[in-house]
């Protein structure tokens, strides 16, 4: 009979490797009330992508029925767990940081607050601000073109009535 390798029962010493390797990339915050950032070991500007790749890390490290954790008590597993599930709501902005569900409808009406105002602040005349126009060398035969074809108009409207004078 064939035993596959993956259902032998893994030995103390494999198990505490594990555990010491990936527990030490993200280990759980030691004082008393860490921020989502803190918990995720992430800076504030990270993305959501980022922010979901390293809630599945934790939960795989962090979970209480990981074989990582084993030495922990029920208890502590149990509240690092919920805790990374709650900084992770917070991240997502499911909740705020207190805890408290976001009110939706708040938050739809602040984003549309803001979206109007940066309409608004697209749609100002720009004559708030001075701006001074300069003609490099580039543009000066532009301005000698649009120049002649003006007085070639102009005589061209009063070359007729200069030539052939009316009786």
């Amino acid at each position: 009979m064939h035993i596959r390798p993956s259902l032998l029962p893994r030995s103390g010493a494999h198990q505490a490797r594990c555990a010491s390797t990936s527990s030490v990339s993200y280990p759980f915050p030691s004082h008393a009330h860490p921020t989502p950032h803190q918990i995720f070991h992430l800076s504030p500007g990270a993305t959501q992508s980022q922010i979901k790749a390293r809630y599945y890390e934790l939960v795989r490290i962090h979970h209480p029925d990981s074989p990582f954790g084993r030495d922990l008590p029920p208890n502590v597993r149990h509240s690092r767990f919920q805790s990374i599930t709650a900084a992770y709501d917070v991240l997502r902005g499911k909740k705020t940081a207190s805890g408290a569900p976001m009110d939706i409808y708040r938050a739809e009406l602040e984003r549309r607050r803001r979206a109007r105002a940066a309409y608004e602040a697209s749609r100002r005349p720009m004559s708030s601000q001075p701006q001074e126009w300069t003609a490099t060398a580039d543009d000066r035969w532009k301005d000698r073109i649009i120049l002649f074809v003006g007085i070639l108009a102009l005589g061209a409207g009063l070359g007729p009535v200069l030539v052939w004078p009316s009786v």
